[in-house]
C-alpha cells in the first residue's frame, strides 16, 4: 500500500493533509513513514499524545496496516486516513456521524470516533479522516468503579476490545512502556474518552428507522466477534432486529468484564438484564440503556466512584446472571426483580436442546422459514 499513498501525497497535501512520509536517506525516490517531531495540544476530539522527551525520535516507526495512513493538518494535529469505497454503508455512516454530530463538545459523546472531513475522490473510494486516538489497552487495568462507568458511558455489531480507542496515543513504539505509564493516569481523569471504530459491517438506515420494529435477514447476525453475540438466530430465525442485537452484544460484553463491580454499583445487575433478557422485544433500546448508565453513575458520590475494582473475565456470566446478582443485598434482588431476565421455559430449553444437533438445527431452520414463523 506504501506506493498507492505515494502516489496520492500530493492531492492530499492540497487539500490540507500531510502524511507523515519522508525520502529514504538510501533511495530519495522511496519514502517511507516517519514520527512527526511536534503535534499541536488541541482539545477534543483530538487526543493526548504520551511523549518520549528524554530519549530519542528516530527508532522504530508505527508502520500503518492496510487501508490506513497517518498524517498531520496544517495545525500539527495528528490524523489517522482510511481508505473506503463510496458506495458502502461505511462511507454512509461516516458521512451520517459527520453531518449530525457535534463532535467538537465531549460532552456530545455517542462512543464513536467521528470524522473530521470526508475527501471524496474521482474514483469509487474516498479517505476518511479522523483524529488519532491510541489503543483501548487491556480491559482489566481499569481499575476503579469510576473509570469502569467512564467507560460504559461512552460505549453505548462488532463488538470487541480491538475496535475500542481511547484519546491517548504514543508514536515511538519502540517504547510500550511509555503508553502503559501514562493511559492509567488519564484513565483517572475527566477528559478521558473512549469510541467505537470501524464501521466495516454496519448499516447506514434512514433516522426514521423503528428500533423495536425493524429486521433484517438473519445471517447477518452472524458477521462480528461470537463472544459476545446473543442467541437470537441461534434457533433458525428468519429474521432478526439488529438494534436489539447491538444492546445484547454490548450488554454481554459489559457483564463479562464488568460483573465484579456489581457489590458496588448493584443498579448494574439489573442493566445488565435489560440489555441481555432473551425476549428481544423487552431489551432496553440504545438510547434507553444510556439512560439507565447514566442514571447508575450520575448521583454517586466520589468515595464509590474511587473504589478499587479487580477486573477478571468471565463467561460464566451469560449462562448464570445470579454470579452478578448474588453480589446484591436480598432486598435490593426483591426490589428489582421485574428486571431480572426470566427463567428457561421447558419449550425454549427443547429448541435449544434440538437447535444443538446440526441435523436438528437444519430441520429448525427449514421449518422456520418454511412456515415464515
Amino acid at each position: 500500500m506504501l506506493y498507492f499513498w505515494m502516489a496520492w501525497e500530493a492531492w492530499l497535501a492540497a487539500r490540507g493533509v500531510f502524511l507523515t512520509l519522508e525520502p529514504c536517506a538510501d533511495d530519495p525516490r522511496w519514502k517511507d513513514w516517519y514520527i512527526p517531531p511536534m503535534t499541536a495540544p488541541s482539545a477534543f476530539p483530538y487526543a493526548h499524545r504520551a511523549r518520549a522527551e528524554d530519549k530519542p525520535l528516530k527508532p522504530q516507526v508505527d508502520i500503518p496496516t492496510r487501508r490506513l495512513a497517518y498524517a498531520q493538518d496544517a495545525h500539527n494535529r495528528d490524523l489517522v486516513l482510511k481508505l473506503t469505497n463510496t458506495d458502502s454503508h461505511e462511507c454512509k455512516a461516516y458521512e451520517r456521524l459527520l453531518q449530525s454530530v457535534n463532535n467538537r463538545d465531549g460532552s456530545t459523546c455517542v462512543g464513536v470516533l467521528c470524522p473530521t472531513a470526508i475527501l471524496h475522490t474521482p474514483h469509487n473510494f474516498c479517505f476518511i479522516v479522523m483524529p488519532r486516538w491510541g489503543p483501548l489497552g487491556k480491559l482489566d487495568e481499569l481499575s476503579s468503579v469510576g473509570e469502569i462507568g467512564q467507560f460504559m458511558r461512552c460505549t453505548s455489531k462488532d463488538v470487541q476490545e480491538s475496535n475500542m480507542v481511547v484519546n491517548c496515543y504514543c508514536l515511538e513504539i519502540l517504547y510500550p512502556n511509555l503508553l502503559g505509564a501514562v493511559l492509567p493516569q488519564h484513565r483517572r481523569t475527566q477528559d478521558v474518552h473512549y469510541s467505537l471504530i470501524d464501521f466495516g459491517i454496519s448499516l447506514c438506515l434512514p433516522m426514521e428507522t423503528s428500533l423495536t420494529a425493524y429486521r433484517r435477514p438473519s445471517w447477518e447476525a452472524y458477521q462480528g466477534t461470537p463472544i459476545y453475540h446473543t442467541q437470537d438466530v441461534d434457533f433458525g430465525e428468519r429474521d432478526y432486529n439488529p438494534f436489539a442485537y447491538d444492546v445484547g452484544s454490548l450488554g454481554n460484553f459489559y457483564r463479562i468484564w464488568f460483573w465484579k463491580t456489581a457489590p458496588f454499583v448493584p443498579q448494574l445487575a439489573p442493566l445488565f438484564d435489560k440489555m441481555t433478557t432473551h425476549i428481544a422485544a423487552e431489551r432496553l433500546t440504545a438510547p434507553e440503556a444510556a439512560e439507565f448508565v447514566e442514571a447508575i453513575f450520575a448521583p454517586l458520590s466520589d468515595s464509590v466512584l474511587d473504589t478499587p475494582v479487580t477486573l477478571t473475565p468471565n463467561e460464566d456470566c451469560l449462562r448464570n446472571p445470579d454470579l452478578y446478582w448474588s453480589q446484591t443485598t436480598p432486598a435490593f434482588r426483591v426490589a428489582w426483580a421485574p428486571y431480572k431476565t426470566p427463567g428457561t421455559t421447558w419449550g425454549r430449553w427443547l429448541v435449544d436442546w434440538v437447535a444443538d444437533k446440526p441435523v436438528g438445527w437444519c430441520i429448525l431452520r427449514f421449518t422456520r422459514r418454511t412456515l415464515r414463523i
